[in-house]
């Protein structure tokens, strides 16, 4: 079983995120977590289609 190393992964985001919003604006930062949201939603409702298409042809 691998172990979660869950304090290092939160400071590894963290990083990332602070690296991403530097220099940006507070306007700016809410449009690229806006836009980052519009990404994973639409993602996801690709794949959710994706596994409705194909439990319909399991029936």
């Amino acid at each position: 079983m691998e172990t979660i190393h869950a304090v290092e992964l939160v400071r590894k985001i963290r990083d990332k995120q602070t690296l991403e919003l530097q220099g940006m604006t507070p306007i700016e930062q809410i449009a690229y977590y806006h836009e980052k949201a519009r990404r994973l939603h639409a993602k996801l409702a690709k794949r959710a289609k994706k596994h409705k298409a194909l439990d319909h042809t399991k029936q």
